[in-house]
């Protein structure tokens, strides 16, 4: 059997977490800032299904739930495609994930679920159907979710009865840690201007 090699024994160790841990605080915070952001600034994001790119969250306040976070993790940085809340939570487009359990869950966590039929309790066949971000209410002091909804436009809300119950997915996303990244990709610079003499 062959010897590893220390270096490449700390590479893998450093690579592996990058792909398997959970984001690193940079991306975090930025996640969480662009959330207080829309929550505060543009208090009436309504749900319209977006068929056209995620991008009118900031620009024209409206979007549906996958577009939404679509609008808010590409402002920060990472390296993600427009996909439906299945796709995301499947891991496609770059929405690297790993599952946790609710007890590890934290800010930034993503949660998907697919609403329950009132009347009967069925649940739709559809799952992964509907996406939200777990955030720490500013009111409760408790990871609430937030998120898009056709009923109640962009909010955040206690994790509690149907909601919960509904739960299908709990993931971290897993990119590593946040780079400085070039304008264009997602990135919006502010330009102070120059002070004539």
């Amino acid at each position: 059997m062959k010897k590893l090699s220390i270096p490449l024994i700390i590479l893998g160790v450093l690579l592996t977490y990058n792909s398997c841990c959970a984001l690193s605080e940079g991306y975090r915070s930025s996640i969480i800032g662009e959330v207080n952001y829309l929550l505060n600034r543009h208090p009436h994001i309504v749900y319209k299904w977006d068929t056209q790119g995620g991008i009118h969250v900031y620009d024209q306040n409206w979007g549906d739930c996958s577009s939404t976070l679509f609008a808010i993790v590409k402002r920060v940085g990472l390296p993600v495609t427009r996909v439906a809340a299945i796709d995301m939570e499947a891991g496609r487009g770059g929405w690297k994930n790993k599952p946790i359990k609710m007890e590890e869950a934290e800010e930034a966590t993503m949660v998907w679920w697919s609403w329950s039929n009132p009347e009967t309790g069925k649940k739709p066949k559809r799952i992964h159907g509907h996406v939200g971000l777990l955030v720490i209410s500013s009111k409760s002091k408790l990871l609430e979710v937030v998120h898009n909804s056709s009923s109640r436009g962009f909010h955040i809300e206690p994790l509690r009865g149907v909601l919960i119950d509904d739960l299908s997915s709990i993931k971290n996303l897993t990119h590593g840690d946040k780079v400085e990244v070039k304008l264009g990709s997602g990135v919006v610079q502010i330009i102070k201007p120059e002070v004539k003499k």
